[in-house]
């Protein structure tokens, strides 16, 4: 009789200190941002308030050198959020780090002869 296997959950995040400073959550968060242009489409697209998706980039703009966002203020035309470099950099370095991940557990590297 074959032995079951549980399936394999992947949950990658990164931390400072003890809190959660980057993961699945912000990193869809920040995609969303980026695609609809403005942090109040992406929190209603994602179902939360406007708030907690402004803490959510704040909490990262607070942590990193550079802000992860260009924000401009509400008016009559509207605000809006354009990514910054960061931004950029900050998604493809977690991207990164999951296939880094993948390519290990399918290709083990073995240290030692």
């Amino acid at each position: 009789m074959g032995s079951v296997r549980a399936p394999l959950v992947l949950r990658v995040r990164l931390k400072v200190g003890g809190d959660s400073f980057l993961g699945p959550g912000k990193i869809a968060l920040l995609h969303r941002i980026d695609n609809l242009g403005s942090i109040s489409a992406a929190a209603r697209d994602m179902g939360m308030s406007y708030r907690r998706a402004w803490l959510l980039v704040d909490s990262l703009n607070r942590l990193l050198a550079e802000p992860v966002l260009a924000t401009e203020l509400g008016g009559a035309k509207g605000g809006g959020a354009a990514h910054a470099l960061s931004l950029t950099l900050l998604v493809f370095s977690f991207m990164v780090l999951l296939l880094v991940y993948w390519a290990n557990r399918r290709f083990p590297v073995h240290a030692g002869g």
